[in-house]
């Protein structure tokens, strides 16, 4: 028998912010303990939302034997770790953080209404196996997001923006691109049907699609649309897709997986255009005669499953700026939502947020259209570029490529 306890402490500080205020402060302290039982070739688990002894959680784990599930694949060992990542910050500094960046945002684009929220985290973890595992991890970071309305405006929100760091600071600057584009929000530029150059600066809808392809159990029975395509080259050379595990200013510090699997910074997808992995966790791995990719994922409350981390492209040769001034007409995508991925690949979606830049100048916003491709041909022969930098502080490359423009 072998035993598994995992424990997280955590202390949440959200800052709320409406109508251009912060209107409420609010810190919450949670532990979460949770423990598998491996035995008799069978996982047994349970889990408790705050204190508790492990020999509680014990016999809770094997009285539970309905849920019980099947076990045949080996556990690591000796895996001993101690980290710590992120920089701790006091609740002043969160909430100076906070108004800097509504600052920031109320000086540069004063025609908007800001609300949202900013949340720091602080996370304690634990994972101890009796087959020799015993990894203690501590993270510290900031994610956030604001949502603007315009003044006067009949709409529920009319754009949005998000960011997370780990290093507790917050550069400013890196938003100039998204307020240089909202400065000319007002001005709704004739847009007509037609090819052109798109450039999705953070959302990528159109890679569900792959994503799917990405899970073991699609992959291996043929349901995925890219299924038996490992190893093959699929799309253009400059394509480079990662998992990204592990890039402390953006606050990812995954280390190791919930089986105490070691990760690497990054794991390649898409490799110079080829397919080149997908996830596993160790029961899949098993399963189908693979080695585990550090992808095994479980909550306190779920079993293990393979699951990504952070997708993004590998940054290109270009800025976002100089993409979007070596053609003539771009149209740059904000907030692209609701679209959908036929079987066949093709892809189309609504643009909720989107401008128009010519020849590196922004003009103005979108009307109402839809964007359309399809994905073998956005990551292939209609491929322009990725950029080099962040369009905002968090972990996302903007991609750009040539699509349908539908009014």
């Amino acid at each position: 028998m072998i035993e598994e306890y995992k424990k997280e402490k955590s202390t949440n500080l959200t800052i709320n912010v409406q109508a251009d205020e912060i209107n409420e402060i609010r810190e919450v302290t949670l532990e979460k303990n949770s423990t598998r039982i491996f035995k008799d070739g069978k996982i047994f688990s349970a889990n408790y939302l705050g204190k508790v002894e492990n020999d509680d959680l014990k016999k809770n784990a094997l009285e539970n034997t309905y849920g019980s599930l099947e076990f045949d694949y080996s556990l690591n060992d000796s895996v001993v770790n101690q980290s710590s990542f992120g920089k701790k910050l006091r609740d002043l500094d969160v909430v100076d953080l906070t108004k800097d960046l509504l600052s920031h945002f109320q000086k540069n684009l004063p025609d908007f209404i800001y609300s949202g929220k900013v949340d720091y985290n602080e996370v304690d973890t634990n994972l101890v196996v009796s087959s020799g595992i015993d990894i203690k991890q501590t993270e510290s970071s900031v994610e956030g997001f604001l949502i603007m309305k315009r003044k006067g405006s009949p709409n529920i929100m009319d754009s949005a923006l998000g960011f997370s760091i780990g290093d507790g600071n917050i550069d400013l600057s890196n938003f100039d691109n998204f307020i240089d584009l909202h400065k000319k929000f007002d001005n709704v530029v004739d847009v007509k049907s037609g090819r052109s150059p798109v450039i999705f600066v953070s959302e990528k809808d159109f890679l569900q699609k792959f994503s799917q392809s990405l899970s073991p159990e699609s992959y291996h029975q043929g349901s995925a649309y890219y299924s038996d395509k490992l190893g093959e080259k699929l799309f253009n050379e400059k394509v480079n897709l990662v998992d990204v595990r592990v890039d402390e200013s953006d606050g990812l510090f995954n280390i190791y997986d919930s089986e105490g699997e070691k990760l690497s910074p990054e794991l390649p997808l898409i490799e110079n255009g080829v397919f080149k992995n997908i996830f596993y966790d160790k029961n899949m791995a098993k399963k189908y005669k693979a080695t585990s990719t550090g992808n095994g994922k479980r909550e306190f409350n779920s079993s293990v499953f393979p699951r990504a981390y952070h997708l993004d492209f590998v940054a290109g040769d270009k800025t976002y700026k100089e993409l979007v001034a070596s053609f003539e007409k771009v149209i740059v995508i904000i907030m692209a939502g609701g679209g959908d991925t036929t079987t066949n690949g093709d892809y189309s979606s609504p643009v909720q947020v989107g401008f128009v830049v010519e020849n590196g100048n922004v003009v103005g916003r979108t009307p109402e259209i839809t964007i359309s491709g399809n994905i073998d041909q956005m990551m292939g022969e209609d491929f322009i570029a990725i950029s080099s930098d962040k369009f905002y502080p968090t972990r996302s490359h903007s991609f750009m490529c040539h699509m349908n423009i539908i009014k």
